[in-house]
């Protein structure tokens, strides 16, 4: 007999996207006169006819794989990739356009910060509330009711209405009752990365703890391929609905990661705040140990590379503005920080390189804008998102910055070597 618990077998999910397509406005007089002649059954105007068009979307196609008793299994792929439908199905709150899934036990899922929760209740009630929602009797949530609420760390709120609780808090009492469970597989979808890291790591430790003392099988939908790396064992890495890559976490993990730096587009062609007749960026990427780059693993070292036409004899400064996932810039590199070092640069095209300190960037994602200009002046150009750049395997989250210096707006300001050819 087969020690799977989950099977999936050629699984698809199919969508119908509705598409309104009018051939021109109509006015106020011909929306009325249209509608009374569809109420009395006369035919439309093909004219004023608004036409709907249906396409077919496939959100999974061909899906298929195991798991075993007790494996952790990790799902990794960019967003819209097919994920969370994934779970979904394997959740039981939607159905597959074909193919079939096998699940032998008991399952818990968390997909959504606070899914089961009314906003009105408070914790306490919201606590027996979601423990049914999950299948656990009123008796089994009682016995464990107290572990619950010192899991989650939030005694001093357990009674008062979750409307008022923060997103981290949802988290976290939503994952404590998933937790306490007696279920034999666990399906977590992002989840974890809503708490902070101090509740993060406690339960990935639990996870891991439960996992070899009860044997029991877990999936889990992650950005953090670090997380992915230190929890699973094996993972599925899927694509535009399909699974591209299955074997060992961290081969699949290196997969999906060159997957996120190929077929890059390295031309700048943002709009410009700033237009002048001395100088333009003609192009800029970024480099992560000697090749281009979107995703990164810490302590490598990046280096942003650009190519600049000087179009008439200038003093040249170079910037670059980091900015983080909610485009709020927080530092500002640049070369000759502490003292002036004007460039002067003939007519021509050049190429510049400016080279980062080692800087404890937190995982995630950012934004860079690039540009050139009078040094503490004005500048030639300037280029919004000209780069963003994903991070993984921070060695703390918590201490980002190194850096005592700020400017007076808020950022700070890093030094930065400068190569220009």
């Amino acid at each position: 007999m087969s020690d799977s618990v989950i099977t999936v077998e050629n699984l698809g999910k199919k969508y119908l996207i509705g598409h309104q397509q009018s051939r021109r406005s109509m006015t106020l007089r011909e929306n009325i006169v249209s509608a009374t002649k569809s109420w009395f059954g006369f035919s439309k105007n093909s004219n004023f006819t608004e036409q709907a068009k249906t396409e077919e979307f496939w959100a999974l196609k061909d899906v298929s794989f195991e798991v075993k008793q007790g494996e952790v299994l990790g799902i990794i792929g960019r967003n819209g990739a097919g994920k969370s439908t994934l779970l979904k199905i394997l959740s039981r709150i939607t159905k597959p356009t074909t193919g079939e899934v096998c699940i032998k036990g008991r399952v818990a899922s968390l997909l959504e910060v606070g899914t089961g929760f009314h906003p009105e209740l408070t914790g306490r009630e919201n606590v027996f509330l979601n423990g049914a929602i999950l299948g656990m009797s009123q008796q089994e949530i009682r016995q464990k009711f107290d572990e619950i609420v010192d899991f989650a760390e939030i005694d001093q709120f357990i009674d008062t209405p979750v409307k008022h609780y923060s997103s981290g808090m949802y988290v976290r009492l939503a994952f404590a009752v998933a937790s306490h469970l007696d279920r034999e597989i666990l399906i977590l979808d992002e989840v974890l990365s809503v708490g902070d890291l101090a509740f993060q790591k406690k339960c990935l430790a639990w996870l891991e703890k439960d996992n070899k003392e009860r044997n029991v099988t877990s999936l889990v939908v992650s950005h953090s391929i670090s997380a992915i790396k230190s929890m699973c064992e094996r993972a599925i890495f899927i694509k535009k609905g399909e699974i591209v890559e299955s074997g060992p976490a961290s081969e699949v993990c290196n997969a999906y990661i060159r997957s996120m730096n190929e077929g890059m587009s390295s031309l700048v062609t943002k709009p410009r705040l700033y237009k002048s007749e001395e100088a333009t960026i003609y192009d800029c990427w970024i480099e992560a140990g000697g090749k281009k780059a979107t995703v990164v693993h810490l302590p490598e070292v990046i280096e942003i590379h650009g190519l600049v036409d000087i179009h008439q004899k200038c003093i040249t400064s170079f910037e670059v503005v980091l900015k983080d996932k909610d485009h709020k810039p927080f530092a500002l590199a640049q070369h000759g920080l502490n003292k002036s070092v004007p460039t002067s640069l003939d007519m021509g095209r050049y190429k510049f390189v400016m080279k980062l300190p080692s800087i404890d960037f937190a995982e995630g994602n950012y934004y860079f804008d690039v540009s050139i200009g009078e040094p503490n002046r004005r500048f030639y150009d300037l280029v919004e998102d000209a780069l963003s750049l994903e991070v993984f395997n921070s060695p703390d989250p918590l201490t980002i910055w190194k850096y005592s210096q700020v400017n007076n707006q808020g950022c700070i300001l890093v030094n930065c070597e400068i190569a220009i050819t």
